[in-house]
């Protein structure tokens, strides 16, 4: 590595206080991501406008998922159906500055090309968008025998799904974004390993015991969710599910989990900057737990976890127990853990709001902290139900609440009906 290009990813590193833009300098895994080209949006036939409203909240990096049906696109006289989906590209326009961005198409069918034309187009809303922003994107395509498409730019990936044949004991996806490496157990149909961009593990499974308490919460105890007791659902080690790739990038993995028994049915969609579960069906009562080693371990005496409470924050240390309802905070309940040595928090949101939630640390290994959770009772019932978990470069409750509302608040989304490229 040369020194010009050094000084170029030092600096890339702090152009954004505490949210570290690699995307700049690097696609996953290091390679270096091209030089964008000059975009050729003439040789495209078509358009069509997406605006995205940030709302009440900002927003970073944001994944933007839109719903569209080619075939109900056009008019009797002129239809799109048969729209040539390997030519999209979505393209922002600032101020005139037209620039490609990242995104990805999965049709909901894939068995023929008029079901092909279903799908969701997934975008990402490059770097900071300010509360109530509006942001404009065209979707570009073609019908079949439109311009050559030798010059069209490739979508850079910025999540990369590889099978691996054995990790800490079983058969697993390696997921690699931006923010966090992920490893999931395609029979335990739960994540193993967490880790962040400097190498720690936020969960340290492993199939065996702690050294020296000789119990599980040294290893087979540990990872996320673990969402059933005695039914093992959704926990690394077990083999009671099966898993699938649904869609492997280039912004948004997609992996689908059912259980052997078929009472769990769970989709997780790995994201540049964070995860989100959506669990379909579930066995219930039920409950999602982080049972991990936040910053790579449990240090009871200076590691914290912060929540919602009435007229602000609870921050307590991991040595202390808590159990009672997170209060709902802008329409969700959400939990937080810190290592303050690393300035860095593992957080977790649940979408809706329960009854009950509890946290206590175990023989000092590990967290055991659960949505719906008190002692070995679980309490959610409601299905379908929405998660979702991230690392961030924060530490302090107003910077990871607003990480977090950017995460998972709603946007506004309008589409435009498509017109012709002129």
């Amino acid at each position: 590595m040369n020194v010009l290009r050094l000084l170029v990813i030092c600096w890339a590193l702090v152009q954004v206080d505490g949210a570290w833009n690699y995307r700049a300098m690097f696609e996953v895994g290091g390679d270096p991501v091209p030089p964008r080209r000059s975009l050729n949006l003439d040789r495209y036939g078509y358009r069509m406008l997406v605006r995205v409203g940030a709302a009440e909240y900002a927003r970073y990096d944001r994944p933007i998922e839109v719903k569209i049906d080619f075939s109900k696109l056009g008019t009797p006289d002129e239809s799109f159906r048969d729209a040539d989906l390997s030519s999209l590209m979505v393209v922002e326009d600032r101020d005139g500055q037209m620039s490609a961005v990242p995104f990805q198409f999965d049709p909901y069918d894939d068995s023929s090309p008029r079901s092909r034309s279903k799908g969701i187009l997934t975008f990402i809303m490059e770097g900071l968008t300010g509360a109530h922003e509006e942001r404009c994107f065209y979707v570009y395509f073609r019908l079949p025998g439109g311009a050559d498409q030798s010059d069209d730019v490739e979508p850079q990936r910025l999540v990369r799904v590889t099978q691996v044949a054995e990790h800490k004991g079983q058969e697993s996806f390696r997921i690699e974004s931006t923010s966090a490496t992920y490893y999931y157990h395609q029979q335990g149909a739960g994540f193993a390993t967490l880790l962040d961009r400097a190498g720690a593990d936020w969960l340290s499974y492993h199939p065996g015991v702690g050294p020296e308490s000789r119990s599980g919460s040294g290893g087979k105890y540990r990872g996320t969710p673990n969402m059933g007791h005695p039914e093992g659902y959704c926990h690394p080690g077990n083999a009671v599910s099966d898993s699938r790739i649904l869609a492997d990038g280039p912004v948004k993995v997609s992996i689908e989990s059912k259980s052997n028994d078929g009472k769990m049915h769970c989709i997780w969609d790995v994201f540049p900057r964070f995860a989100r579960m959506t669990v379909l069906r579930m066995r219930t009562p039920y409950w999602y737990l982080y049972e991990g080693t936040p910053g790579g371990e449990l240090d009871v005496d200076n590691d914290f976890c912060v929540r919602p409470a009435a007229g602000g924050y609870a921050k307590t240390l991991l040595a202390e127990r808590w159990n009672g309802d997170i209060p709902s905070s802008d329409g969700a309940e959400w939990v937080y853990f810190a290592d303050p040595r690393q300035g860095r928090s593992a957080y977790i949101v649940h979408h809706d709001d329960e009854e009950v939630d509890s946290y206590w640390p175990m023989n000092g290994e590990m967290t055991v902290f659960g949505f719906g959770r008190l002692d070995l009772k679980k309490f959610m019932r409601t299905v379908p139900a929405h998660f979702t978990m991230g690392l961030v470069d924060h530490t302090e409750p107003s910077q990871v609440k607003e990480v977090i509302d950017g995460v998972f608040q709603p946007l506004t989304i309008t589409i435009e009906p498509p017109e012709a490229v002129r």
